[in-house]
């Protein structure tokens, strides 16, 4: 499955040498968030529940792109979400095992992060019967429900044109896997 994961230059440098790498937590600028600590934390149960047990070094996965503007091609690295990164990164071009990696829809996972319920309504009138009945439950029923909710932003359906963004999570790093390097915030290719 070819996935594009966008790294700090110095972990490409570090690939190279040491073929292989899991996502160092002190070294992942949102993991330092609180806020998403849960949403992370939760993400991590459904790889394990989905892929398999993680391997012993892994404690958080590493994130790329497997569709951005519903198309599997190397990102624009001029486009808006790109242009926060401070210093000289990478654009790592992968080639995973598809049994490797936990493909979930971005827009949706913003529930996750938000700890939200994840709605199936399409119209005002089954959002707000929704609603009622998510706020006549227990608390203890509320959560369970929002998290089952969650569980519909891994419904990655063969028509991926229902799709525009979709993100993929996976345990390790290896040099074999990278097809291309593209730097950014400058304008050359290392491959």
């Amino acid at each position: 499955m070819r996935i594009w994961t966008i790294q700090p230059k110095f972990l490409w440098e570090k690939l190279q040498k040491e073929k292989c790498l899991y996502c160092d937590p002190t070294q992942a600028e949102l993991l330092q968030e609180p806020a998403f600590f849960n949403a992370y934390h939760w993400i991590r149960q459904q790889m394990e529940l989905r892929l398999g047990k993680r391997p012993a070094k892994a404690t958080h996965p590493f994130w790329g792109w497997y569709l951005l503007n519903g198309k599997n091609q190397k990102p624009d690295l001029r486009r808006t979400e790109f242009r926060n990164y401070l210093g000289e990164h990478v654009c790592l071009e992968l080639e995973i095992p598809e049994t490797d990696i936990l493909l979930s829809d971005e827009e949706a996972w913003h529930a996750v992060l938000n700890d939200f319920y994840y709605s199936d309504a399409v119209t005002d009138t089954e959002w707000i019967l929704e609603k009622l009945i998510y706020e006549s439950l227990t608390k203890l029923e509320q959560t369970e429900l929002k998290h089952h909710s969650w569980e519909k932003i891994f419904a990655i359906d063969q028509n991926l044109n229902n799709h525009q963004f979709v993100q993929a999570t996976f345990w390790v790093l290896r040099l074999e896997q990278v097809v291309a390097v593209r730097c950014f915030n400058k304008k050359e290719n290392i491959n």
